[in-house]
């Protein structure tokens, strides 16, 4: 068993939402077997990502579930991207920064950073994956790139600038190429 999680702290793009159809029939445009399938993972924005000890699970899920509820925020995704990541080409979607979106990203970062643990090695996670998640911190704050990670594809698409809502960050169980499992609730 291994001492830590890898957790993140994210904003899920739920099916339901209006204009989230889209997202879901870009993942299908993209090469599901390399390792983003929307069937499988949850489409998100991230705020925080890392490995924490196991021990620090139980009151960081409490504490977090008490501070960062009721929240909605308006974003708007400004356009899809391709870009050259360590695993092969990967298609994202930018989502313009706004006030809301730094200011939770700020406080969940100070919220999680303290507790955060460097990993060598992690089940059957990638060398890349790992050492994303051990400097995902470098990515914050004032580097902070708000985006949704559509998964692994040859060619970009063209997009229209779209409005969504999204609302109450989760913290999911993460798996390899940071992608979300599941939610670790309260």
């Amino acid at each position: 068993m291994n001492a830590c999680i890898p957790l993140i702290v994210a904003l899920e793009i739920e099916k339901s939402n209006k204009n989230a159809q889209l997202i879901f029939d870009l993942n299908k445009f993209c090469n599901l077997k390399k390792g983003i399938d929307f069937n499988i993972h949850i489409p998100h924005v991230t705020f925080w990502m890392g490995f924490v000890d196991n021990n620090d699970l139980e009151i960081l899920k409490k504490s977090f579930y008490k501070v960062f509820y009721n929240i909605t925020i308006q974003a708007k995704i400004e356009n899809a991207i391709l870009f050259n990541g360590l695993e092969g080409n990967v298609l994202s979607l930018n989502v313009k920064k706004n006030k809301f979106l730094e200011t939770l990203q700020n406080r969940i970062h100070h919220f999680f950073e303290p507790h955060r643990k460097q990993v060598k090695a992690y089940n059957a996670f990638s060398n890349a994956t790992i050492n994303y998640i051990n400097h995902f911190n470098e990515k914050s704050l004032d580097h902070y790139d708000p985006h949704i990670t559509v998964g692994f594809a040859e060619k970009n698409v063209d997009f229209k600038p779209m409005k969504i809502q999204l609302s109450n960050p989760k913290i999911f169980l993460m798996g390899n190429n940071c992608t979300c499992l599941e939610v670790i609730s309260s």
